[in-house]
């Protein structure tokens, strides 16, 4: 079984182990602070506002509790991932 779950819908998170929720959870925490500063962020990848979003939520159970294990940051346009941004330095 993978240690990475993409989270797109509420739905989603019934397949995070239950006794793993508590971590995912924290972990979500984090993200909802990144997408609050959507903006800011994009703007750091040289976007123009509303050019760029980030995506779904991509939790990583890696034992590191309130650590945000990943994120896709897509076109707003065509939905194209433009970046896979992971924690453990992978970004693509």
């Amino acid at each position: 079984m993978s240690n990475e779950y993409e989270i797109a819908t509420l739905a989603d998170f019934l397949k995070v182990p239950q006794e793993k929720l508590p971590e995912c959870m924290a972990d979500f925490m984090g993200w909802l602070v990144m997408k609050r500063n959507e903006a800011a962020i994009c703007a750091s990848l040289g976007a123009e506002p509303g050019q760029v979003r980030i995506d779904r939520f991509i939790w990583l159970d890696d034992g590191k509790t309130g650590e945000l294990g990943g994120m896709n940051i897509i076109s707003a346009e065509t939905g194209e991932v433009l970046h896979k941004w992971r924690a453990d330095g992978g970004c693509e």
